[in-house]
């Protein structure tokens, strides 16, 4: 600190001492307290020391905060002097020694010097001006983005109310579009309802077509049986069939082995199911598995609940020989369950009952290709117990 000019030195002593006086004395360190006394002409005495105090970092740290906060009473020169010492911020030694005043030059020193004045006054002017254009630029450039800016926000309103209008437009859309499915909803519940009834009375009208028809039946097979001639005494009468019956045709479209083939045929009014029952129980895909009784028992009530949704007369066969003594009939309508004779498979039975049943269609299930061909024999429409069983299931 001892390479300035002396008007810096002398500037930073009187700064020093300032502060050495205005500090109370439990304040300063223990060195420093002597000179609270000095005079500021004596501190110049003491200059290598004073000037030290600035290289311990507290004690500037602390005389920059007394500058900035006590207002200390020195001159600017002398406070700006002590500020830059304290800072010490990059190129402070140069900035310190630009503080000082120097002599004044001689005549033609200070000719020299008003020259270069005039030098930098013409460039400090030329620095306006050019900042005055960049500041013109500046404030076109504000000017046309505030324009700009003006403009986005007017489309930006734009876009929004046409999203809005959108919005209210879609709103009011969907509402009109629930109203239409409300509307059809409630079509569509009394077109159900006209169709259930419908149905209803569609069913209602083949269930008594279906009585007609076995009453028709009934009285026509008394009044064939009470004009057919009696056999002699020592003929058995055979019963004969008055007229063909037809078998039913495959629909379009289909095979004759298929499931909904089975099931389009006993959706007529006038067909009559005849069941073989073991084979069908016994079937792939049946109740093989189980004991006989049970499989009987399982292969009835499957049957009684396809017949009762299809009102359908069915006749189930078993054959008597397997259950001895098994000879009686059990019937719950729609469902008839039938054995064999004593001595008679059931196979001869199933044909037997076809020649004894009206020439209605009658359906025959059966794998057993023997009784299939005595069964076409008989006009009978012939399906397998696999179409049975997977109606059944």
């Amino acid at each position: 600190m001892s390479d300035f000019p002396d008007d810096v030195a002398a500037a930073l002593l009187r700064g020093i001492g300032t502060y050495i006086r205005e500090l109370p004395p439990q304040e300063l360190p223990a060195p420093l307290r002597r000179y609270r006394s000095f005079r500021p002409q004596a501190l110049n005495a003491h200059r290598d020391t004073l000037l030290g105090v600035l290289d311990d970092d507290a004690m500037r740290a602390r005389i920059a905060h007394w500058l900035e906060t006590d207002k200390p009473p020195l001159s600017k020169q002398d406070a700006h002097v002590l500020r830059v010492a304290t800072a010490r911020e990059d190129g402070w030694e140069d900035a310190l020694r630009d503080t000082s005043k120097p002599a004044r030059a001689p005549k033609k020193q200070r000719a020299a010097d008003g020259a270069s004045l005039e030098t930098e006054r013409a460039k400090t002017r030329k620095a306006k001006d050019d900042l005055k254009r960049a500041r013109d630029e500046l404030r076109s450039l504000r000017h046309d983005a505030a324009a700009r800016i003006t403009e986005l926000e007017g489309k930006l309103r734009d876009v929004e109310n046409r999203l809005a209008e959108a919005d209210e437009q879609r709103a009011a859309a969907h509402k009109e579009m629930e109203r239409v499915l409300d509307r059809a909803d409630r079509a569509e519940r009394r077109s159900k309802t006209v169709l259930e009834k419908a149905q209803a009375e569609r069913d209602a009208a083949r269930k008594e077509a279906k009585e007609l028809r076995r009453e028709v039946t009934a009285l026509r097979a008394k009044t064939e049986k009470a004009q057919a001639p009696r056999p002699a005494p020592a003929q058995r009468a055979t019963p004969t069939r008055v007229k063909k019956r037809k078998p039913l045709r495959v629909p379009k479209g289909r095979l004759g082995d298929d499931p909904a083939t089975l099931e389009k045929w006993l959706a007529r009014d006038d067909v009559m199911l005849v069941i073989d029952g073991y084979n069908v129980a016994k079937a792939d895909g049946g109740y093989e598995d189980l004991q006989l009784e049970t499989q009987r028992e399982r292969l009835v009530d499957a049957v009684f609940t396809l017949a009762k949704m299809t009102d359908t007369e069915t006749i189930v066969v078993f054959d008597a020989q397997r259950v001895p003594g098994r000879r009686t009939r059990r019937s719950r309508r729609p469902v008839v369950v039938e054995w064999s004779n004593p001595g008679q498979i059931a196979d001869d039975y199933i044909v037997q009952r076809l020649e004894e049943l009206p020439q209605d269609p009658v359906v025959l299930v059966t794998n057993d290709k023997e009784l299939q061909e005595r069964g076409r024999a008989r006009d009978a429409t012939i399906a397998t117990s696999q179409q049975l069983l997977a109606l059944l299931r």
